[in-house]
């Protein structure tokens, strides 16, 4: 494993790269570069292919190359490794699968802080997130129960102390409400959302 700088321009994309991101949120991505920097090492191979302007074949990191390469920089950090075509693919898989989770009642808070510390909008829609997101983030009415909760974990014969986590997208704000009003009346009054949705969903 070697840590270098590469020309973007030098990368080729993998045919079959697993992960898709929407336009939305590749935009913010593009931003995110030109506000802090290209700050995360793209994974990468010599091209296994001898036909081929490109010296180099991207593992992970397709999105940030691309980004690099529409920002037209001029260089950004890579780690390069030894790989297989097999190999290859299976780190296409596992590099996006182990990615840790955000813990959304957690950002919240740390949003609300730079908030207060006089980030705008524009300067928080940098890290990522949408302005319906970023709505509710810092929306004065937020509280734990804004959030998805933990689920208890299948009786699978696998025990762990890390909750599981569901996230629900809705179209409106209005809609948002309307579920969280009927889990918490599903729930009863001493049950929490996530015992409503189970309720519903088992038909209680």
């Amino acid at each position: 494993m070697i840590t270098l700088t590469v020309d973007p321009a030098l990368v080729g994309i993998a045919k079959n790269n697993p992960n898709r991101m929407e336009a939305e949120k590749y935009g913010l991505l593009v931003k995110a570069i030109e506000r802090f920097g290209f700050l995360s090492p793209i994974l990468i191979r010599q091209h296994s292919e001898a036909e081929t302007p490109y010296e180099y074949q991207v593992i992970d990191g397709h999105h940030r190359l691309r980004a690099a390469q529409d920002l037209k920089l001029d260089q950004i950090p890579a780690v390069l490794v030894k790989s297989d075509d097999n190999e290859m693919n299976a780190l296409q898989i596992g590099m996006n699968r182990l990615r840790g989770e955000l813990d959304l009642s957690m950002t919240s808070q740390i949003m609300l802080e730079l908030k207060s510390a006089n980030w705008s909008m524009e300067d928080l829609s940098h890290l990522g997130f949408t302005t319906d997101e970023l709505d509710v983030m810092l929306s004065t009415e937020v509280d734990l129960e804004e959030f998805p909760e933990s689920i208890e974990a299948p009786t699978d014969g696998v025990t762990s102390d890390k909750p599981f986590l569901l996230e629900l997208e809705f179209e409106s704000r209005e809609d948002f409400k309307e579920a969280k009003r009927k889990l918490k009346k599903a729930a009863g009054k001493t049950g929490t959302l996530s015992d409503g949705l189970l309720r519903v969903l088992r038909g209680e």
